[in-house]
């Protein structure tokens, strides 16, 4: 899994994903991305 925030070190890569929670983001994986996608999709086709 993975995400789509790059830093220059991965204590700098855990800092800014705290900072973005905390702001205006909600932190989750690509894995968890593309399941929210999925059951949107489905929900699309269904209506």
């Amino acid at each position: 899994c993975g995400d789509a925030l790059a830093d220059f070190s991965r204590e700098e890569h855990d800092m800014a994903l705290k900072y973005a929670s905390t702001r205006c983001a909600q932190v989750m994986t690509t894995q968890q991305v593309i399941h929210a996608w999925m059951q949107e999709q489905d929900a699309l086709s269904l209506a």
